[in-house]
């Protein structure tokens, strides 16, 4: 294969992302070292695709920035056409398409000017932006953290589909970056496109629960689906037993979660809405729900956990169906997220309690009377 046409699949101008009529952009994961493979079948089929490449090329190896990830402009035939490759592992619909046009322009913009960048070896500090040279992770930035090996090697805090990853170099294969201005403009441009990637693949685990912790905006890069599955992790930490009802023909609940108490069980309906934050939920969709936790399920309470936040009309049903309805907006979602890790069984009372709680609480009961033996 001549390079000239390795390069034009991997490389394209700002006119090459476009959003044509009845396609979208995916992102496609494929098996190793694939990502040149899917490029030829998508040169074939006339598949608008773009490799986010950062740097020159290496042999026929291109240098990408998601090492397995290859961003592709598909039809319903021809997203059908790749999913049947069996290098293909997974073909994801970006969740926000329009942000991820706008990001991969200004990248490629950003790339025309490359930083200035100086090869005049110097004492690093920690913070300072480096640019590595060599090794499989050529081409990336990051930010020195320290040096190690008597300062013969450096350790380099580098983001990899939106986490950061500590990794050990050589010191004469980093650069310092002396044009910070354009680095922050690229490394944020870049860790957008990162985030999106890292949210619409990750799993449901405690690392992104605490990348959400920090980032709660991300909560709508969410499909409604993993929306579901967060609440139910999110649940299952506070002590609830949970369950996930089918995708589809759920019933109009999504989680049937029990909380079990010295007194017996608590049966929630939850019902998930992975709304855009300006999307309010009214007193309809409250009711309804009310409805199908009595006469569906004969559940002790129902709950709605959203992105969004509710109306008058829906608070004031709140009020008034208070011992049987919870609604939980975007912040007490942020609660949630923050209190992840913290929620503890305590002994005394049978109950799930934030880790402060249960020791205010043990400390209370240590004081009281009956817990003195100086009165028996």
């Amino acid at each position: 294969m001549k390079k000239e046409t390795q390069d034009r699949w991997i490389q394209c101008d700002v006119s090459h992302l476009q959003k044509e009529p009845g396609q979208n952009w995916f992102l496609v994961r494929v098996t190793e070292k694939s990502e040149l493979k899917l490029a030829k079948y998508c040169g074939l089929h006339s598949i608008r695709f773009f490799f986010s490449n950062f740097g020159p090329l290496s042999g026929i190896e291109p240098r990408i920035a998601w090492p397995g990830y290859i961003f592709c402009s598909l039809s319903p035939e021809t997203r059908h056409l790749i999913e049947k490759e069996n290098y293909v592992v997974e073909v994801q619909r970006l969740a926000n398409e329009d942000r991820f046009l706008i990001d991969m322009q200004r990248i490629l913009k950003q790339e025309e000017s490359k930083p200035s960048l100086s090869s005049v070896k110097h004492l690093y500090s920690p913070g300072d932006w480096l640019r590595i040279q060599e090794g499989p992770l050529a081409e990336y930035y990051g930010t020195f953290l320290k040096y190690t090996d008597k300062r013969k090697k450096v350790i380099v805090s580098v983001h990899m589909l939106g986490i950061p990853i500590e990794a050990t170099i050589d010191t004469h294969a980093i650069e310092p970056n002396k044009d910070r201005s354009i680095m922050l403009l690229t490394y944020e441009v870049l860790q957008k496109a990162q985030d999106e990637i890292s949210i619409a693949l990750a799993p449901i685990n405690e690392h992104l629960i605490r990348h959400l912790a920090d980032r709660p905006q991300l909560l709508y890069e969410l499909n409604p689906r993993r929306f579901e599955e967060l609440v139910a992790k999110l649940l299952t930490d506070m002590g609830y037993e949970v369950e996930l009802t089918p995708p589809t023909h759920d019933g109009g609940r999504d989680i049937l979660a029990v909380l079990k108490i010295p007194l017996g069980e608590i049966l929630t309906v939850v019902d998930c809405k992975r709304y855009s934050h300006d999307r309010r939920i009214g007193p309809d969709i409250v009711r309804q729900l009310l409805w199908v936790a009595e006469r569906r399920d004969n559940a002790s309470r129902a709950m709605i956990a959203t992105t969004t936040f509710f109306t008058s009309g829906a608070r004031d049903l709140e009020r008034e169906y208070r011992w049987r309805l919870t609604l939980s907006d975007f912040n007490d979602l942020i609660s949630w997220l923050s209190k992840y890790g913290k929620w503890v069984n305590d002994k005394s009372t049978g109950l799930w309690l934030p880790r402060n709680k249960v020791v205010q609480s043990s400390a209370d009961i240590s004081k009281s009377p009956s817990s003195d033996t100086s009165h028996q």
